[in-house]
């Protein structure tokens, strides 16, 4: 089946759990899967995970990937998914927030994030997507993308959310370069309304701001790319060492 549209994919995956034919509890198939089975990008496929996770319909387990729920008024019976502490990759920030993983595989890079990694647009990376929570309240969205020689060398840094004093000393010894300064950009925009929906963001004139830091190596080759979207406005790009890089908002 090919749909082309993040709408009817959205719809027939409702349709599909809540006849039956996806059934409580079951894991949702891998996103590749998915690409191909609707025709869309997996950047496409995410957002239509997404909004059937807002719904109910979906759920993520962190690290073990999405399942269908149990139907409307009956308790799920899979986990839900546990938020964990985390910090930006080289941030320093103290740790109040709780992410909770959406999404994690290969994507798609565009536009601004595949020319600050230096790949080509469509080129596939590997990505983690957080919704990241302050007090109980969501506060950001969080996009992780590392181009493909970091994680050839280090696939360890697939599987977390910080860049730790191991991983840093992992990266050291196999990229023969380590972290070094970060590159800050920001700009504001109106929310899609996806956005809107996970960070609940219900005035009619609501801005985000679009903020995207790339860390680099000694070698000035690009480690990662993190997308930040969070309520409010700004306007900056500057360079920054990486100690003082999470101070930028």
């Amino acid at each position: 089946m090919t749909t082309g549209t993040v709408a009817a994919m959205v719809e027939d995956l409702r349709h599909r759990i809540e006849d039956g034919r996806l059934e409580a509890g079951a894991q949702l198939p891998a996103t590749s899967e998915l690409v191909q089975t609707y025709g869309l990008s997996s950047n496409a496929v995410w957002r239509g995970i997404a909004l059937l996770k807002a719904s109910g319909h979906l759920t993520g387990r962190q690290g073990k990937g999405v399942y269908v729920t149990t139907p409307a008024g009956s308790p799920s019976e899979i986990p839900a998914p546990r938020p964990a502490p985390t910090a930006s990759p080289g941030d320093d920030r103290d740790g109040g927030e709780e992410a909770l993983l959406l999404e994690a595989g290969a994507g798609l890079v565009e536009g601004q994030v595949a020319r600050l990694l230096g790949v080509a647009p469509g080129t596939p990376v590997h990505t983690r997507r957080y919704l990241i929570s302050r007090g109980g309240a969501p506060y950001a969205l969080r996009a992780l993308a590392y181009p493909p020689f970091v994680l050839a060398a280090v696939p360890e840094a697939a599987s977390t959310a910080s860049l730790s004093g191991e991983l840093r000393r992992l990266i050291g010894e196999r990229l023969g370069s380590e972290p070094a300064d970060a590159v800050v950009e920001l700009s504001s925009r109106h929310p899609t309304g996806l956005e809107k929906h996970l960070l609940e963001l219900h005035e009619p004139d609501a801005v985000v701001s679009h903020r995207v830091r790339t860390l680099l190596l000694a070698d000035e080759r690009p480690l990662l790319a993190e997308t930040t979207i969070t309520s409010g406005t700004h306007a900056l790009r500057r360079t920054l060492p990486a100690a003082q890089a999470g101070e930028a908002e």
